[in-house]
């Protein structure tokens, strides 16, 4: 696939009537209503994907003292927006946080200075925002220009992962907590890894493209794991690579991989990192480790939680 749900998503009616597989790139949910038997997932959101996308969030939420009671929820008015704010209700409720105040936004909304004033009237403890990178943008610029300083902030903001915009954003990223699938915090060593992206890096540099490439080890190890099924099947037999590949653990340059029954992982391993101590216009510091310290899952924490939002602005 192309990346992203909103482009993978209008493309499985084609794959399914042509019964092809499909190796899909950084989706979510996207299976779900589908549940088509050849479809496989390249990203760790694990069985659950519209869950996984919020509950490391709200998991280290609730390590904060004392525990927070009340969340808002914003959210992009696509399939994606939409996918993610259903399971960051479900995670929200099963930690104990009261919704106080639900938004929606199009997608090419340009000025949140009236969604965050809302949300900052409802007074939540926690805000989580589900966006894709315009979107993204635009609020945590908004955060800034209010001086908005809730408790925590942060969620499945697409796009903040993004070289350039890191790059540009520089310190308004501090003490934001989202969702991420590579840094190179030393609890990710997973064998090859630091090739994929040496290699990488060296063909990126004065090509115009991203300089660093995290997303790379991601699409490395959707083509290694198609490579190794048509291997081993020894022909282009739609139905029994498909059929390898679900019973099949893979050692990918992203760690093991199985996949579930809806092809998405067998277990999650969403990260949720929060950017410290982040200045602007450099972007090599994004190459080494304490810039985006992974908070969640606890087997590959890499550092302190700073807390409230506000302290970790500073």
């Amino acid at each position: 696939s192309s990346y992203g749900t909103n482009q993978i998503a209008p493309a499985m009616p084609i794959i399914i009537s042509k019964k092809m597989v499909f190796t899909a790139l950084l989706g979510t949910g996207v299976n779900d209503t589908f549940k088509y038997d050849r479809y496989f997932q390249i990203l760790p959101n694990g069985p659950q994907g519209n869950r996984s996308l919020s509950f490391g969030f709200f998991e280290t939420a609730m390590t904060m003292q004392p525990a927070p009671q009340t969340v808002a929820l914003l959210g992009e008015d696509s399939e994606f927006g939409k996918n993610v704010l259903a399971g960051a209700r479900f995670n929200a409720k099963k930690a104990g946080l009261r919704v106080v105040h639900e938004a929606h936004f199009p997608m090419n909304n340009v000025d949140f200075g009236p969604v965050l004033r809302a949300t900052k009237a409802a007074a939540p403890e926690v805000v989580f925002a589900a966006s894709y990178p315009g979107s993204s943008v635009g609020m945590v610029r908004a955060v800034r220009e209010l001086n908005y300083t809730p408790r925590m902030f942060g969620g499945a903001m697409i796009g903040l992962t993004f070289t350039a915009l890191k790059t540009q954003l520089g310190n308004l990223l501090n003490g934001i907590v989202i969702n991420e699938n590579y840094v190179p915090e030393p609890t990710m060593k997973f064998p090859g890894v630091d090739n994929v992206l040496r290699d990488y890096q060296k063909k990126a540099a004065g090509a115009g493209i991203d300089p660093l490439g995290f997303w790379s080890p991601m699409a490395y190890a959707e083509l290694q794991i198609l490579g190794q099924a048509v291997n081993a099947v020894g022909k282009i037999d739609q139905r029994l690579i498909a059929e390898y590949i679900h019973r099949t653990t893979f050692d990918t340059v992203m760690g093991t991989v199985k996949f579930g029954p809806l092809g998405e992982w067998d277990k999650s391993r969403i990260l949720f990192i929060q950017y410290q101590h982040v200045h602007a216009g450099d972007i090599d510091q994004f190459r080494h480790p304490g810039v985006q310290v992974i908070l969640y899952p606890p087997e590959l924490k890499s550092g302190t939680f700073i807390q409230p939002f506000a302290a970790a602005r500073t």
